[in-house]
């Protein structure tokens, strides 16, 4: 069975403004979660281009999305997303300046059946803002996005302010986040793993037409089956110290992984947010800078379960600041099937997979089901 592993483990970088081969110190063929920060201003062109790929990928990939500098250098902007380690233990991550950008290895999927494959390849909203438009991704990136596959994008804007997002095909979840801006040539960024349908489509909301979505890789056989929400959860109790929260019961599976949504818009702080397991040691936080515009800056990764519905969270002031539960991954006995998106025909948002006969209701009523195409026996609701 699939496993994640939790780390804050920052990677040492000899040279900037390349890709740079670095010792992760991590099993083969895992697939390791990166934060890549940078403290730097943009106002004096030290913005961070910071990134991670697979080592012995057969092609070149600039992963390296753009995020900006920071006003307050005591705080850092943040982006995240995948990357497949190699045989030797190694992979590529890049920088753009030294000493204030920093690639961060966040946790590591163990998956005896890893699929990750690696790209980048951007669209915009261009005329299409304020409203949730489908993007076919069949020839999005190298080598183009099979159907039923679950993809990362990370969603920037280098204006904004920019409400931005990503759900499933047919989803009725407002799936977006209020972002602030960027500083006009660097990018202010929110990561959203989705799952494709039949078609390879997925959709997107922009409220600006230069919001921007960039397909950094794909799973064909996750680590899970990853369900997409978009749940406000509790304040930690008290500040500057990790407290215990309480997810959605009915959201969660024990022996899942939570993806969670730290941010805040607080435009004169810098605010110390993090998430972890229950039980755990490590210090698992980063620190954001003040947010701009009236809107958010944030960050999102994984956190394990581990057997139960609970994690610990962190934040250095609990005013001005949010947790949210933006998806979650079931690892027990349907770890890695293919699920249909049902939302089109049931107006739910639900999915249905074809290895169990399992159809799992996020929303919508917990114990009625029907859909006029999918008239068969032996169908189990999930709720």
């Amino acid at each position: 069975m699939a496993q994640y592993q939790e780390l804050f483990q920052p990677i040492e970088h000899n040279i900037a403004g390349s890709f740079e081969l670095v010792n992760a110190s991590l099993p083969s063929g895992v697939v390791a979660e990166t934060l890549g920060s940078t403290s730097g201003d943009f106002g004096n062109s030290t913005f961070f281009r910071g990134g991670s790929r697979f080592s012995d990928s057969p092609f070149t990939v600039n992963r390296a999305p753009v995020i900006v500098g920071v006003v307050d250098q005591n705080g850092t902007e943040n982006n995240n997303f995948h990357s497949e380690i190699d045989a030797s233990g190694f992979l590529e991550t890049r920088i753009g300046s030294l000493p204030v950008d920093q690639v961060n290895l966040i946790g590591y999927w163990i998956n005896p059946d890893n699929s990750y494959f690696h790209k980048r390849s951007t669209w915009t909203a261009g005329g299409d803002v304020n409203v949730w438009t489908v993007r076919d991704l069949t020839a999005q990136g190298t080598s183009g996005t099979p159907d039923n596959a679950l993809v990362e994008i990370v969603a920037h804007t280098l204006t904004g302010p920019a409400r931005i997002g990503v759900r499933p095909v047919g989803s009725n979840l407002n799936r977006f986040v209020d972002i602030h801006s960027g500083s006009g040539v660097t990018a202010s960024t929110v990561t959203f793993i989705v799952n494709t349908n039949d078609n390879a489509e997925v959709e997107f909301y922009g409220s600006v037409s230069d919001a921007s979505f960039s397909l950094m890789g794909h799973w064909v056989n996750a680590p899970g089956t990853y369900i997409e929400l978009m749940e406000d959860l509790p304040l930690p109790s008290e500040a500057n110290s990790f407290q215990e929260i309480q997810l959605p019961r009915n959201r969660v599976t024990s022996n899942g992984v939570a993806h969670i949504l730290m941010q805040h818009k607080d435009p004169s702080a810098v605010v110390t947010m993090g998430a972890r397991a229950i039980g755990s040691n490590i210090d698992r936080f980063t620190k954001l800078a003040p947010a701009r515009d009236e809107a958010w800056i944030g960050q999102c990764w994984h956190v394990n379960l581990n057997n139960t519905e609970k994690i610990e969270v962190f934040a250095s002031q609990l005013s001005n600041v949010e947790f949210k539960l933006i998806g979650v991954w079931d690892l027990g006995p349907e770890s890695g099937s293919r699920q249909q998106s049902l939302g089109a025909t049931t107006g739910l948002d639900a999915f249905l997979n074809r290895n169990t006969n399992v159809v799992r209701v996020t929303d919508g009523p917990p114990t009625r089901f029907w859909n006029p195409g999918l008239d068969e026996p032996g169908i189990t609701i999930v709720r």
